[in-house]
């Protein structure tokens, strides 16, 4: 073996290596937000904080986890070299292959019917909407088409599927799940109370609600 490929041997060795302590950081990450989530609500309880606590689900947790982490790695300089393993879109497809294999059939079954005339009669409304109303601001079109996406499928991950579709620019997709997060984080709390506030039934509130918060784990937050 020549100088030369030896050294592109140690290269990808060395790359995989940092790549793996990028997986295991995001593990780390993740259980640090499972803890949160599992143990915040019984700390803070019968505090002034309880009932804010009670109501704050993971996805906060981990958004708020993620920011700092992110700002500790960069600082420290070894943020570049871990990315290979932030293998974000496989993260999320994974995560919404397992939260798909978790919904009880039957619900899909006995809803099927009303449930797939709402979701294809507002999918294809708000999908139209957004990409008339982004052609009127002069957006250009790959960008027009991952916000047109996000908003009327499934938010962050619908993004991050058609970016690939229409070849977007990295800075287009993360406009666009930055846009969905600065909507989905307060919508996590203000439809609830507003749904209480307008005397909705569980049902009709769940409806709402999901066809209104555009990223799947804020709907199930």
């Amino acid at each position: 073996m020549s100088t030369e490929e030896a050294n592109a041997v140690s290269r990808r060795q060395g790359g995989a290596g940092w790549a793996a302590l990028g997986v295991l950081a995001v593990l780390l990450l993740a259980a640090a937000t499972r803890y949160l989530d599992q143990n915040v609500p019984e700390l803070l309880k019968g505090t002034p904080l309880g009932n804010i606590a009670a109501t704050v689900e993971y996805p906060v947790y981990a958004i708020a986890i993620g920011l700092a982490g992110n700002a500790v790695l960069t600082l420290a300089g070894v943020r570049e070299r871990l990315s290979g393993g932030f293998r974000t879109e496989f993260f999320i497809k994974t995560g919404l292959v397992l939260l798909g294999a978790s919904i009880n059939l039957r619900v899909i079954v006995t809803a099927a019917g009303p449930a797939i005339v709402q979701a294809i009669v507002l999918i294809t409304s708000v999908f139209l909407f957004t990409w008339w109303l982004g052609g009127r601001l002069g957006l250009e079109e790959r960008l027009r088409a991952l916000l047109s996406a996000a908003v009327s499928i499934c938010g962050v991950s619908a993004a991050i599927a058609a970016a690939g579709a229409v070849q977007a620019r990295r800075e287009q997709l993360a406009y666009s799940a930055s846009l969905v997060i600065a909507f989905a984080l307060p919508s996590i709390f203000l439809l609830p109370w507003l749904a209480g506030v307008l005397g909705l039934s569980d049902e009709v509130a769940g409806a709402w609600i999901g066809g209104n918060i555009d990223t799947t784990a804020a709907v199930t937050a």
